[in-house]
């Protein structure tokens, strides 16, 4: 007898350049998913600053990131970009603290263009 296991692997890329701006710092235009309104009755925290949505360290693949934005998915943040700035960095993905209990993507979107899907 045996148990079926099921794996997954996946090569991790180089992290991006830092960014001049760091999305921490600015304040969304609009955050739309569990915990962002007031009516909602998810019992889920609004987005954080520098953490992850349950208020631990933000960590993905094993790299602690010390600026960003916790969300409980499914979440959209809408900031308002700067014309002068010239791109957008990220690392996006899964929390570690959830990482065996969910799946979940990170998409950027300008103006309604996939940037990137992860």
């Amino acid at each position: 007898m045996c148990t079926e296991t099921v794996g997954y692997f996946a090569k991790r890329i180089a992290e991006p350049p830092q960014p001049d701006v760091k999305l921490a710092d600015l304040s969304p235009m609009r955050a739309v998913g569990p915990g962002a309104s007031p009516s909602d009755r998810s019992h889920a925290a609004p987005p954080q600053r520098n953490r992850n949505n349950n208020g631990q360290p933000l960590q993905i693949w094993r790299a602690a990131y010390t600026d960003g934005m916790g969300v409980h998915a499914p979440n959209q943040l809408i900031f308002q970009i700067d014309p002068q700035w010239d791109r957008f960095v990220a690392v996006g993905g899964c929390d570690e603290s959830i990482i065996d209990r969910e799946n979940g993507t990170a998409v950027a979107r300008d103006d309604g263009v996939c940037h990137q899907n992860s």
